[in-house]
């Protein structure tokens, strides 16, 4: 194989290591809840039990009740940015579980927030603030 060829595929591997993160390792007993914004959304980890989160694209939990709050950047038709937060209370979170936090809208300015299980089962709404 050509010396260059192989320079190249090295470098292009490299830079591709780079880009990769390590998956999340969770401690016994604790569960993970995902972001999951609408297509051309963002949704952004703000807080856990008013607490500044630490990763910005999901909650690490334990057992029992927590409050989490989200930022929101929703963009219109007219490509006009619009921000909100939404706040969202669960007491009974499971320990070893997956959660899904999913933003939905429908017409005008209504965001809503929703947990849900990993069986997907709905299990708590909350409100995001304009």
């Amino acid at each position: 194989m050509n010396p260059i060829k192989i320079i190249c595929t090295l470098i292009l591997l490299q830079g591709l290591a780079g880009c990769t993160t390590e998956p999340t390792t969770l401690e016994d007993g604790q569960s993970k809840v995902n972001l999951q914004a609408q297509p051309g959304d963002e949704m952004i980890a703000r807080r856990l039990d008013e607490e500044r989160s630490k990763k910005l694209k999901y909650f690490i939990v334990s057992s029992g009740e927590h409050k989490m709050e989200l930022g929101i950047v929703k963009w219109d038709y007219q490509e006009r940015r619009r921000t909100c937060l939404a706040a969202l209370s669960f007491r009974d979170f499971l320990p070893n579980q997956r959660y899904d936090l999913v933003e939905s809208s429908g017409l005008g300015r209504n965001v809503t927030v929703t947990l849900i299980d990993s069986k997907g089962n709905t299990i708590e709404i909350g409100r995001a603030h304009v």
